[in-house]
């Protein structure tokens, strides 16, 4: 059992899986914020299952699979802008106003970024002499 499941996770996954899973955690981050639950458990829970489906979807792209996690990083400065900006704000109206932009610029960046791995072609694995070997003997 357990080889088959780190099979699948080591394996490729395509486009069609790739966006069910993306349909799917966001059906999830949308009915789940009614529950109690520790902060930010949600958006880690999140993350962690994308990454699975995002790593499958790099190897298909033949892109290394350790870009996965790149809404972490485009989290992360966000927070950072956002508490940059609210430092510097004067009033309420300019809090409301670096909250709104930094939110939309990160859900800007983030929504390009998950579409663009979605909408990458798929690339045959390069085979060596070796592996050539291993099939045909």
């Amino acid at each position: 059992m357990i080889r088959r499941i780190l099979a699948w996770l080591g394996g490729r996954g395509g486009r069609l899986e790739y966006w069910l899973a993306v349909v799917a955690i966001l059906a999830f981050i949308m009915i789940m914020p009614g529950r109690r639950l520790p902060p930010y458990s949600l958006d880690f829970a999140a993350l962690a299952a994308w990454c699975v489906f995002a790593a499958r979807r790099l190897r298909d792209a033949g892109l290394p699979f350790w870009l996965a996690p790149f809404p972490l990083p485009i989290a992360l400065v966000s927070i950072q802008a956002r508490a940059l900006l609210l430092a510097r704000a004067d009033g309420a109206m300019q809090t409301a106003a670096a909250k709104s932009t930094v939110n939309l610029y990160s859900a800007i960046a983030l929504f390009g970024l998950v579409a663009i791995l979605g909408l990458l072609p798929s690339r045959r694995p390069k085979l060596t002499a070796d592996d050539h070997a291993q099939v045909f003997s």
